[in-house]
C-alpha cells in the first residue's frame, strides 16, 4: 500500500521496518481504514493485525484438529450432520434416537466415501486384520482418554489437550463410560488378534499358492 508514512509505529508494532505493498479493492480498503480508526491503529498496523490473526486462527485449527485440512473436513461433516438433523427433525436429539443416529452415521460415511482418493485398494487378509486392529485400538484409546479425564480440572492446571478431554467428558456425561465399555467388549484380546493375524497370513499363503497353480495350469 503506497501512501504517506504516517505516525511512527509504537507498542507491539514498535521497531518494525519491513515494507509490504499490495493492491486491494477500494471497498476493502475502506473497511480496513474504518476498523483502523476504530481500534486506534494506523492502516498498516490494522492490516498487520488482521494478517497475524488469520495465522493465529490456523494455529488454533491445528491445535484443535491436528491440521487446517482436518478442521475443514470436520466442518463439512458437521454441515452434513446438521442437514441430517433438519431432514429428520431431531435437532440435537439425533444421538439419542437410534433411527436418526443410524441415518446420520450413513450420511457421514457417505461424505467421507465421496472423498476417497481413488478406488478402494486391493488388500490382503493380513492387512484387513491389521486395519481392524488399529481401528478398534484407536477407538479404545480415544474413549479411554476421555473416560479418564478430570471433568473438574482447574482452569490453571493441565494442558490444552487435558482441558479438551475434560470438556468432552462433561458434554458426553454418562455416555462416556458406556461408549468405552462398548468398544472394549467388541475388541478382541491381544492373544485373539495374534491368532487372527496368523490365520490371515495362512489364508494369504493359500490364496497365493492357488493363484500360482492357476497360472501354471494355463
Amino acid at each position: 500500500m503506497a501512501g504517506s508514512r504516517g505516525r511512527p509505529p509504537s507498542g507491539e508494532f514498535k521497531g518494525k521496518s519491513a515494507v509490504f505493498t499490495t493492491r486491494i479493492r477500494p471497498e476493502l480498503r475502506d473497511r480496513l481504514a474504518e476498523s483502523a480508526e476504530s481500534n486506534g491503529r494506523s492502516l498498516s498496523q490494522e492490516v498487520e493485525r488482521r494478517l497475524s490473526d488469520s495465522f493465529r486462527l490456523e494455529d488454533r485449527m491445528e491445535d484443535a484438529f491436528g491440521s487446517v485440512e482436518n478442521f475443514w473436513l470436520m466442518r463439512m461433516i458437521a454441515l452434513a450432520i446438521n442437514n441430517a438433523q433438519i431432514t429428520h427433525q431431531e435437532g440435537e436429539r439425533w444421538r439419542n434416537d437410534p433411527e436418526a443416529f443410524d441415518a446420520t452415521l450413513k450420511i457421514v460415511n457417505g461424505v467421507l466415501e465421496a472423498l476417497r482418493p481413488g478406488p478402494a485398494p486391493q488388500t490382503t487378509n493380513k492387512k484387513k486384520e491389521a486395519n481392524n486392529f488399529w481401528q478398534k485400538h484407536v477407538a479404545v484409546t480415544t474413549l479411554e482418554s476421555i473416560y479418564l479425564a478430570n471433568p473438574d480440572l482447574p482452569i490453571n492446571e493441565g494442558s490444552d489437550t487435558d482441558h479438551v478431554l475434560a470438556s468432552i467428558k462433561r458434554k458426553l456425561g454418562d455416555d462416556a463410560p458406556r461408549a468405552l465399555q462398548r468398544v472394549l467388549s467388541d475388541a478382541p484380546s491381544l492373544e485373539d488378534w495374534d491368532r487372527r493375524i496368523k490365520d490371515a497370513e495362512e489364508a494369504d499363503r493359500r490364496n497365493s499358492g492357488d493363484a500360482a497353480e492357476g497360472q501354471t495350469s494355463k
